[in-house]
Parts: C-alpha cells; sequence; structure tokens
C-alpha cells in the first residue's frame, strides 16, 4: 500500500512539472509576433526578354539581418512564363537572388540532365531592393 501511495505522489510531482514546462513554452512562443511582410508580383525579363517558360526559374527574398527583419525568413517563389507573385516577402532591407536554370536537352548517367545558368554575372550576388508592407508591383530587369 505504502509503494502505491509513493508512486501516485511521484506521477503527480511529474505530471505537474510537464504541465509548468508546457505552459512556459506557451508563453514564450506567444511573445514574439511574425514579422511584418509584403505581397510582390511582377516579371522577370532577362535582356528584355521575359525568362523562358521551360526555364526552371525561382526569387529568393532574403531580409538582411537587422532589427524586426532578424527573424524573418527567406520566401522563395516560382517563375512561370516571366512572372511571380510572392506573397509573404520581408519588410525593409532584402536581397532578391534569382536562380533560373535552363535545360540543354543533353542528360548524363544515373538520369542527370545538363542545365545552363541564365543569370546575368553581374546579378549572380543578387538584386537589393527596398520592401515595403503593403501589395506592390516589382518587375525585375536581368
Amino acid at each position: 500500500m505504502m509503494a502505491s501511495a509513493a508512486k501516485a505522489r511521484e506521477l503527480k510531482v511529474y505530471g505537474g512539472a510537464w504541465i509548468v514546462a508546457f505552459a512556459l513554452v506557451m508563453a514564450v512562443g506567444c511573445i514574439g509576433s511574425s514579422p511584418p511582410v509584403a505581397h510582390l508580383h511582377g516579371k522577370v525579363t532577362i535582356d528584355g526578354k521575359p525568362v523562358p517558360s521551360e526555364a526552371q526559374a525561382r526569387i529568393i527574398f532574403k531580409a538582411h539581418s537587422t532589427g524586426t527583419t532578424r527573424s524573418a525568413k527567406p520566401a522563395i517563389v516560382k517563375i512561370v512564363n516571366g512572372e511571380y507573385d510572392a506573397l509573404e516577402v520581408p519588410v525593409g532591407k532584402v536581397v532578391a537572388s534569382f536562380d533560373i536554370q535552363l535545360p540543354t536537352g543533353r542528360t548524363f548517367e544515373r538520369g542527370i540532365t545538363e542545365s545552363k545558368n541564365l543569370v546575368p554575372p553581374e546579378h549572380e550576388q543578387g538584386v537589393p531592393i527596398d520592401v515595403e508592407a503593403g501589395d506592390h508591383p516589382q518587375d525585375f530587369e536581368l
């Protein structure tokens, strides 16, 4: 009988500890708020022509690590037929990086296909932009 009472007290202590730990995790999670975001959309052209529809292309919007954007996650969106639509771009100073690969048609061992990078060398490090909250058009000429 004594073993049962001791076991019950032990379970109450552990159960109480879990409740306190859970409450602390929830409180810490609710303290911070999400960083502000914007909706950007527009066209991406290379030498005045839209990104080819057969290209595998995307834009990565990454905030500089300062102030409220420190915890902002990057927005990664596809470029389809030379256009993009990014719903959650971090607000503030952002770098828009491009990954635009055009398949050449050559296939190597194990099904690996060759592609050509279409991003001009002067834009390989990205394009810095200032993003304000709201819905804004933002075209890129590479």
